[in-house]
């Protein structure tokens, strides 16, 4: 029976006279082939697709087959071959992958440009106009825009971010998650479309989109024009049965689009970067072996295996982690590199370093910082950047296995400490004790025998000994460690044997500076500390600051005022608690009363710690006293000392 109202003609569709998709008769089986309609008058039942899709088999796995390969598996290839087998840096790389981006998938949507626009209504949707497309071609127009800026933003950087790369197809496929939910819900709801959805006018019930990419790919990919689109609606109006299987096949895809999507995009950004880009371009997650590596091995190999030899780690992960573990540690040897061993000093990874000295790793080696100037600018040795680093357990380690604790190096701290000038060459000692890691110091001083060795060199004021260097930091406790294991603290400048003493040149250097102790957390209190510890282990406070007159003086040296002993330069500093004691000093070799006269060697001693001492003393009237001391000839000589030491001090001033 042929329909007395035969649709408008397609080459001039109107959609304000094409009927509302849900009102399509199903009694509708005649129409005109020739204006896009069927006749259904010779076939019992439902109305027919008259669309086999084996017929089309060998495009449809073309097609699949190069999408496949544009969109995982040649970016993919591309990625790892080029990273891991060439010395290209990370932009050309990516500018090489991109420029294969959108061969494949952009020929198809060129063709499906033309058939929409250039070949009438023969694919057009129904009531569609020469530039009204199809639902699917703006959904892979807008699909494709945003993953082509993803693309341009983060590949243009010179070192490309690698992860956002990674993501373009995940985007893709949240997009369309979200289009089939929101389909599937209002079509669940029975909403009208809020806008033509291919062959669906505006005001219609929205149909699951699964309904309408299928009327639009296999109408215009699949070449069956407007006779398909037609006959999928009339079918979809016609089967009950059809449209649930159509609502089901919608909400599969969207719950799968989305899990997959977000769950790659989850990954993503979870696994290291190198990996991430297998993930989000393939969509496939990585084997587990990788992370069943132990730490220290998955940290030598990012920074240290070859890189043509990663691709390989990951097929054989399994393998090796039974086999290669050894060969990683002794390779490093072989080859006569250490960036393994600083890379796992430098992360606290105690385990990787034991491995890497059990494989033969020279401890004292010196290593060339300057490429990454992380800690040293030039070159420094494994225990100088384990000290930097802080790494007490990582010392230890390295100091069981042989390393030198005044191991010179040249060097230059990277980082700014102020207080100190940068010396010409330095130690691991010098490093710790300018570094206030105190534990460490301490540790590095017990495991040497040269307890008076130089730990640090100074163009201007010379070689410097531990207890030198620990005075003019202020770590008392690692002066009491190094007094303990017997240095000499009246032992004069090393290549100036009538030079000042230790605590000399502690006085003239930290007694004209109360400003910048002051700034130091408790500083007063670590100069006094720093004092008494010295006298405690011997320090002579009558000892005269040179053994001969440094000036052009006539008469004696021994009465020159510009040659005062340390308890002349400690009674006019400027720290009260140093000046009062210094003057306690001098009381006591002068007063008879038992508790002074019993504790005249006991120069460490304080006044609040002698039971009976003199209650009366000011402790400071003498140095008012000009017959006492020349005070303008200590301060003169304290002045030509800052000049000699200032540059170990400078900040403070």
């Amino acid at each position: 029976m042929a329909n007395d109202k035969s649709p408008p003609p397609a080459s001039n569709p109107d959609r304000r006279h094409r009927p509302p998709f849900g009102e399509i008769s199903t009694a509708q089986t005649t129409a005109s082939v020739d204006t896009g309609s069927l006749d259904f008058s010779d076939l019992p039942g439902l109305p027919r697709l008259r669309y086999r899709i084996l017929d089309y088999k060998l495009k449809l796995f073309v097609v699949v087959a190069l999408l496949v390969l544009e969109s995982s598996l040649l970016p993919i290839a591309l990625y790892y071959g080029l990273v891991l087998a060439s010395t290209l840096r990370h932009g050309l790389v990516f500018a090489i992958i991109t420029s294969f981006f959108g061969i494949v998938t952009g020929i198809e949507f060129g063709l499906r440009s033309w058939k929409l626009i250039f070949k009438g209504d023969t694919y057009r949707p129904v009531g569609g106009t020469k530039w009204s497309m199809d639902f699917t071609h703006w959904t892979l127009s807008f699909g494709y825009t945003v993953m082509t800026v993803i693309l341009i933003i983060f590949s243009v950087p010179y070192d490309p971010f690698v992860r956002p790369l990674a993501i373009p197809v995940s985007v893709f496929l949240i997009q369309a998650g979200l289009q089939l939910t929101w389909a599937g819900c209002m079509n669940t709801a029975k909403r009208p479309a809020p806008f033509d959805i291919s062959s669906i006018p505006k005001g219609a019930r929205v149909p699951p989109l699964v309904l309408t990419l299928v009327e639009d790919i296999v109408g215009v990919d699949g070449g069956a024009g407007r006779e398909y689109r037609n006959t999928v609606l009339a079918r979809y109006e016609a089967s009950p049965r059809f449209k649930k299987m159509i609502a089901q096949q919608n909400w599969f895809w969207a719950v799968g689009a989305l899990v997959d999507g977000i769950g790659t995009m989850a990954v993503i950004w979870t696994v290291p970067e190198r990996v991430a880009y297998g993930v989000g371009t393939s969509t496939i997650k990585m084997a587990s072996h990788l992370a069943s590596l132990p730490p220290e091995m998955v940290l030598h190999i990012a920074e240290f295996l070859d890189r043509r030899h990663l691709s390989r780690l990951i097929c054989a992960a399994g393998y090796l982690y039974a086999h290669l573990d050894e060969l990683l540690y002794k390779r490093e040897v072989t080859q006569g590199r250490l960036d393994g061993l600083v890379y796992a000093i430098r992360r606290g990874a105690a385990t990787a370093v034991s491995k890497f000295i059990a494989a033969g790793s020279d401890v004292n080696a010196m290593v060339n910082m300057t490429p990454d100037i992380q800690d040293f600018m030039g070159y420094a040795s494994p225990l100088a950047i384990a000290v930097v680093r802080g790494q007490r357990q990582i010392v230890e380690i390295l100091l069981d296995n042989g390393a030198r604790v005044l191991n010179p190096f040249s060097g230059a701290l990277c980082y700014a400490v102020f207080d100190h000038t940068i010396a010409d060459r330095n130690t691991p000692l010098s490093i710790a004790l300018l570094m206030g890691c105190t534990d460490i110091a301490i540790d590095l001083v017990r495991s040497t025998e040269n307890k008076d060795g130089f730990v640090s060199t100074h163009s201007a004021i010379g070689e410097l000994t531990g207890l030198e260097q620990a005075i003019s930091c202020l770590r008392p406790e690692v002066v009491r460690e190094l007094l303990a294991k017997g240095a000499d603290p009246n032992r004069r400048r090393p290549g100036h044997p009538t030079g000042p003493a230790p605590l000399h040149t502690f006085l003239g250097q930290h007694g004209l500076h109360p400003y910048g102790i002051s700034r130091i957390p408790g500083g007063e209190a670590l100069v006094l500390k720093t004092v008494l510890t010295l006298l405690e282990y011997g320090a002579d406070p009558f000892l005269k600051e040179f053994e001969s007159c440094p000036s052009l003086h006539r008469g004696h040296p021994s009465n020159c005022p510009c040659n005062p002993t340390a308890c002349q330069m400690g009674s006019t500093s400027h720290h009260s608690r140093v000046r009062l004691h210094f003057s306690d000093i001098e009381h006591r070799q002068n007063c008879n009363k038992p508790p002074c006269r019993q504790n005249r060697h006991n120069h460490w001693l304080l006044r609040e710690d002698l039971p009976g001492y003199c209650q009366g003393y000011p402790g400071e009237r003498h140095i008012h006293e000009p017959a006492s001391v020349c005070r303008t000839g200590v301060l003169d000589r304290r002045l030509s000392f800052d000049v000699e030491v200032g540059r170990l001090s400078s900040a403070l001033g």
